[in-house]
């Protein structure tokens, strides 16, 4: 299918059809000593990473059409309706490529001090206010939901992206390389961070 600085599916950023979230589907968190360890990525990671793109394939089974505009806006309005709406920001929602999604993440990230985290999820406000001890909210004061597409699709750009960022010495919690099974077809991509540390000024 496409590389990872190629565009994607004309229709890649307006996703639908949500379902259960997995506990397998992204990257778990880790300590902040812990993710210092990957601020320098090897190049046999980026390496890998690169390759991978050639064993993407189109999905012709779905018409993303179809499914994506719907899921989006059920996505949007399940948040806007929930207490903690502004908190999940959707202001830098759009139709990425790698580069400009790489771009995207980076910008975030280098408006805090403190560390953050990229993964793919079924429904924003879920990961984010409803798993519990789980949830985002507990660690991360926003979410910015950044694109949507098949789960194929965003599973390899997540991996791009993570190593992306910790070879530009940007620091974030993911544990592992990314690209994490996720049952859904269909999936978000979104960063999590903080502007403070101080969780009552979390507003």
């Amino acid at each position: 299918m496409e590389l990872w600085n190629a565009p994607p599916h004309p229709f890649a950023l307006w996703d639908m059809v949500t379902s259960e979230w997995s506990s397998e589907s992204e990257s778990e968190p880790v300590s902040a000593p812990q993710s210092k360890r990957h601020r320098s990525v090897a190049k046999s990671e980026v390496t890998e990473a690169n390759a991978e793109a050639d064993n993407i394939n189109a999905d012709d089974e779905t018409d993303h059409a179809f499914f994506l505009k719907p899921m989006v806006l059920q996505a949007r309005k399940m948040a806007a309706d929930h207490h903690m709406a502004n908190r999940i920001l959707w202001d830098c929602f759009d139709t990425h490529t790698g580069h400009t999604l790489c771009e995207s993440v980076a910008s975030i990230l280098c408006s805090t001090p403190l560390l953050g985290y990229v993964g793919i999820c079924s429904t924003p406000l879920e990961r984010f206010a409803l798993m519990g001890d789980a949830s985002h909210h507990h660690r991360y004061q926003f979410m910015t939901v950044l694109a949507a597409s098949d789960r194929v699709h965003l599973s390899f750009l997540e991996k791009h992206v993570i190593v992306n960022v910790r070879d530009n010495h940007l620091s974030i919690l993911n544990r592992s390389k990314g690209g994490e099974r996720i049952r859904d077809k269909f999936v978000f991509f979104y960063v999590c961070y903080s502007l403070t540390n101080d969780a009552s000024e979390w507003r």
